[in-house]
């Protein structure tokens, strides 16, 4: 297995809002010799409450331009170890699964990036009879191939079946919030020309990646936690906010990979349908329980 002391984890945050567990986490893996890098942006305050909770021994850079993935490639500056994990501010992952990840990554071809899964908490399926059609208007296909690229330029899940006997799996994207790579192979140059959150950037990453010869994999041994946000769930200036960013964002991509627009359209058209339906239901029942408690 990889040493961990020739493993460095780069988290770019804005340290806002940090879970105080994630704190303690990344205070253990520095203990474990792990070598930390947060970068955050140049105008955070120096006063924030968060910055005092690392343990010394973790390094905080401040980048010269706001963006996740500009503070992320600011940090590969500082790093000194031939291995290198990307990770955000919402990730859990275990010791355990770390090393499994280690340890399957040094059997892989040099020219190699891995990943653990995601753990996916209250999935109930409810939309199961639903999900083969919008399934063919998103992704072009009733039963897309977990970790591809459809033609509408949404990515499809990594949810490979637990019931798979491969102890990896080769895919077409990996998720920008955690991923394992030699510092070598690392893109420096700017790909991102947004600020903030950085939508479909491990699209863009992976497509990079892939063009420069970098094998992509999905670990189903090694496994991660994190928030899973719905957008059927956000207020509706948060969701007008997300459809107009991860349009642009996505759009660039898709002409990145010279994908046709009608797809990519019409997949858009869906996601505002299926979250207008949802509110409207939501309002119906709403209005039918104030109603009868009269």
């Amino acid at each position: 297995m990889i040493e961990f002391r020739k493993l460095t984890i780069i988290v770019p945050s804005l340290l806002s809002n940090i879970n105080e567990k994630w704190i303690e986490q990344i205070n253990s893996f520095n203990q474990k010799k792990i070598n930390i890098i947060i970068s955050i942006p140049p105008n955070l305050s120096e006063k924030n409450k968060f910055i005092t909770k690392f343990d010394k021994g973790i390094l905080i850079v401040r980048s010269d331009k706001k963006g996740q993935v500009n503070q992320r490639q600011y940090g590969y500056k500082f790093v000194k170890t031939d291995y290198l994990m990307q990770m955000d501010d919402d990730i859990f992952i275990s010791i355990k699964n770390l090393k499994i990840l280690l340890s399957q990554f040094e059997k892989l071809p040099r020219k190699s990036s891995i990943a653990p899964r995601v753990i996916i908490e209250n999935n109930h399926n409810k939309d199961l009879f639903l999900k083969k059609y919008i399934n063919l208007f998103l992704y072009n296909h009733h039963k897309p191939r977990p970790g591809t690229i459809s033609k509408s330029t949404f990515e499809v899940s990594h949810n490979f079946s637990f019931d798979s006997n491969k102890k990896i799996e080769s895919v077409d994207w990996l998720p920008g919030g955690i991923s394992l790579i030699r510092k070598e192979h690392i893109i420096k140059k700017p790909y991102f020309n947004f600020e903030g959150k950085a939508y479909c950037e491990d699209l863009m990453n992976s497509n990079l990646l892939v063009n420069n010869g970098i094998k992509l994999f999905i670990s189903n041994q090694s496994f991660y936690r994190t928030e899973q946000i719905n957008y059927k769930d956000l207020k509706i200036e948060d969701f007008i906010d997300f459809i107009k960013n991860d349009f642009k964002a996505r759009n660039y991509y898709r002409k990145a990979i010279k994908n046709p627009f009608l797809p990519f359209f019409m997949a858009y058209c869906l996601l505002i349908i299926n979250y207008l339906l949802r509110k409207i239901i939501i309002k119906f029942i709403c209005l039918k329980k104030t109603f009868f408690s009269y």
